[in-house]
Parts: C-alpha cells; structure tokens; sequence
C-alpha cells in the first residue's frame, strides 16, 4: 500500500510532465479577446 505523499509525489511529477511536453504557443487556441463578436 502507498503513502498518501507517495501518490502525491506521483500525481505532482505526472502533472509536471504534461506542463513540460505541452505544444509550442503557436498552437494556443485563439485568446478569448479575438474570439468576441460583437452583439450589435
């Protein structure tokens, strides 16, 4: 059985991994300011 701090260290590195493996910024979806229509 693990350690509640075992499977945090886990949970944390996993995260760390797909923050580090992410695309470039270049294939960002459009910011939010450039997807806004205008209503009128």
């Amino acid at each position: 059985m693990q350690t509640c701090t075992e499977l945090h260290m886990r949970g944390l590195h996993a995260l760390s991994v797909r923050l580090v493996e992410t695309p470039a910024p270049n294939m960002a979806p459009p910011s939010a300011a450039t997807r806004i229509t205008p209503a009128f």
